[in-house]
């Protein structure tokens, strides 16, 4: 119970809307994740009733309780937990921890079989992505997904006003509306686009195909201009063919300084949905349907991924001082990803009741490090060694 408590302490202090019975609950949650390497109710209760000395049915229903809303929780004075109100300290709280002020974040949806669509917002760090910020659907409501978009954004924008923010989005996400949110708040989108899209330079009146501005394979161009000849968009195009890519990247940015191969970080967004499905949480077997508790539930998943990947990158750090060797600031594969890595010592840590505290991601350099892709191709072929 003792390392519950350290962990409810932590969580007080960095998300401080919350109450002391809720950051309690929250505790169980992620501590109880670790241990069980799942975040099902059923794996969770069973690893703290062993933990606690509680029955079964009590940890079951205290922790059934933290995503319910007020109506269906038992006792007076009970509250809905509104997620959405924690983005800002959630974001606060991790950016503490980068060694700049400059962040990237990824913007991507993932889907639960057919019945529910996580909209989320990420903040890359080191081949892996955090969740920050998320807005979950139901599969079958319908509707434009960019009033969503917009909404997680302006969670975020306060908190991030004096740091250079680059944004990095799918094919699937474009959108001139989108593009403009975020420059509006001061951030730079890098925006995949598909091949089929035409593009007006400037200085000239007519409009080409983006096809037709690409050079050879290991090439890079920028333009700046019009995209969209339907609903003309100012922006600058940057188009990449890496050496050993299947096909090349047309990218939408207010910048044509940008940098083509950072685009590959987008990826680790990816590893992150894995991981929170059926390489970590499990989030495949959960049987919820209703978008807000599993919202709710969202949050001890970003909470499990901050704390295990930061504890791995800081054991990553410590071999790396033992063994002599430089920081390491170039491409190199892992044998086992970060969040692994973080959650065999918080396995260990926590039988021997005491956890180890979250420290600044040092090693984390993103100028050298966005460069070591080969080609535009994912960072790492084998995304097992990656979170």
């Amino acid at each position: 119970m003792e390392t519950i408590y350290q962990f409810r302490k932590i969580i007080m202090q960095h998300l401080p809307e919350l109450s002391q019975p809720q950051a309690t609950v929250l505790a169980m949650w992620v501590v109880g994740s670790i241990k069980a390497k799942s975040s099902t109710r059923s794996d969770v209760t069973r690893e703290l009733a062993g933990m606690l000395g509680q029955s079964n049915n009590t940890i079951e229903h205290r922790l059934g309780e933290w995503y319910k809303e007020a109506e269906h929780k038992s006792g007076e004075h009970r509250v809905t937990l509104q997620v959405q109100h924690l983005f800002a300290s959630l974001l606060v709280w991790i950016i503490s921890l980068l060694p700049k002020k400059r962040i990237a974040l990824a913007l991507d949806a993932s889907n639960l079989y057919d019945q529910l669509t996580v909209l989320c917002v990420s903040v890359l760090i080191d081949h892996c992505a955090i969740p920050v910020a998320w807005c979950i659907l139901p599969e079958t409501q319908e509707g434009k997904w960019n009033p969503h978009w917009i909404n997680l954004i302006g969670c975020l924008a306060a908190g991030l006003r004096e740091w250079e923010v680059w944004v990095y989005t799918d094919r699937g996400l474009w959108s001139p509306l989108l593009y403009n949110a975020l420059v509006r708040v001061g951030w730079h989108p890098l925006m995949r686009i598909g091949g089929d899209k035409f593009f007006q330079q400037a200085g000239h009146h007519g409009w080409l195909p983006i096809k037709s501005l690409l050079g050879g394979k290991g090439q890079e161009a920028s333009y700046s201009g019009r995209a969209f000849k339907t609903c003309p968009l100012a922006c600058s195009l940057i188009v990449f063919w890496g050496e050993e890519a299947k096909e090349p990247w047309y990218l939408l940015t207010d910048t044509v300084t940008a940098n083509a191969r950072g685009y590959a970080m987008r990826f680790w967004i990816e590893h992150q949905f894995k991981t929170i499905k059926s390489r970590g949480c499990h989030w495949e077997r959960t049987r919820k349907k209703d978008s807000e508790r599993a919202s709710r539930l969202w949050l001890v998943y970003a909470l499990e991924l901050l704390w295990s990947i930061n504890v791995g990158a800081a054991e990553e750090s410590k071999e790396a001082h033992r063994s002599g060797a430089a920081p390491c600031r170039t491409y190199r594969k892992r044998i086992s990803s970060l969040f692994a890595r973080g959650i065999t010592t918080l396995q260990t840590a926590i039988a021997r009741g005491w956890l180890p505290k979250l420290l600044p991601f040092t090693n984390w350099d993103w100028t050298p490090r966005i460069c070591d892709t080969i080609g535009n191709r994912m960072c790492q072929p084998d995304c097992n060694a990656l979170c």
